[in-house]
């Protein structure tokens, strides 16, 4: 989660680093950085949701795609 923290605050116009960062803390169940990071996240990409995520997600491994999914629903994105 600091490593998309970091990537974020590099790139602050890049989606891709707060999805990794929402979806890291929601599978720590950290609610404080899941809710900041997809606060921030929705200022960016309004209309973002799971299916959107795992539909466009570079991810190659379906199980990967899923632990990314888990960890967003997780944080809280519906």
């Amino acid at each position: 989660m600091s490593y998309a923290r970091e990537a974020h605050r590099l790139r602050s116009g890049h989606v891709h680093p707060l999805i990794i960062g929402a979806a890291c803390a929601g599978l720590l169940d950290d609610q404080e950085a899941a809710k900041d990071l997809l606060g921030r996240l929705k200022s960016l990409v309004p209309d973002i949701s799971r299916v959107s995520v795992e539909a466009t997600s570079a991810f190659v491994r379906a199980e990967d795609r899923a632990r990314l999914i888990e960890g967003l629903a997780r944080a809280g994105l519906e």
